[in-house]
């Protein structure tokens, strides 16, 4: 699973700028879909997730804070060299957040680069490679690991995870 090295598209400044007009605009506030847009500030719409996808994502995002500090934020917006992707979960670190504080306090549309866990929940209708590319473009937009739930967890050499998380409890939330 090779990431991506170089930006192919919109230069990531243009791509935030198109998505603060895209996250502005009152006609696509209340359109049933997901939005993200891709590498040439094109958009993209998925049908919302489920309730059992999102109750996954929160279950997961109250886990990593639990265990890890920082913050988990869910639909967490990433510029990255393939576009302005939504990731499920993002886990930040306190430095992550003090680093961007402009992005949480002056309520930016989107992190122009990616926290360090970045979690993508497998929906039923959503196929694992579209999962790998976006998980190979939060790490290339500096992610130090991509985690697809079922949780496989990747870093820029492969499968494998930096953070030593026991999340074997987290599931009991789900329940």
């Amino acid at each position: 699973m090779g990431a991506v090295d170089e930006q192919i598209g919109l230069p990531i400044e243009t791509l935030m700028q198109r998505w603060a007009k895209i996250v502005a605009d009152p006609v696509l506030a209340d359109l049933p879909y997901k939005i993200e847009i891709d590498q040439w500030g094109d958009i993209r719409m998925t049908p919302t997730a489920s309730p059992r996808h999102m109750r996954v994502g929160l279950t997961l995002a109250r886990a990593l804070e639990a265990v890890l500090g920082g913050a988990a934020l869910q639909e967490g917006a990433v510029a990255t060299p393939r576009g302005v992707l939504t990731a499920d979960v993002v886990w930040c670190s306190a430095d992550y957040v003090a680093r961007h504080r402009d992005v949480f306090v002056d309520a930016a549309p989107a992190m122009p680069d990616a926290p360090e866990i970045c979690v993508e929940v497998v929906p039923p209708s959503n196929a694992l490679p579209k999962l790998k590319h976006k998980i190979d473009a939060y790490l290339a937009a500096g992610a130090i690991e991509g985690w697809i739930v079922l949780i496989r967890v990747f870093d820029r050499d492969g499968e494998q995870s930096h953070y030593k998380v026991d999340l074997s409890d987290w599931r009991r939330g789900l329940a």
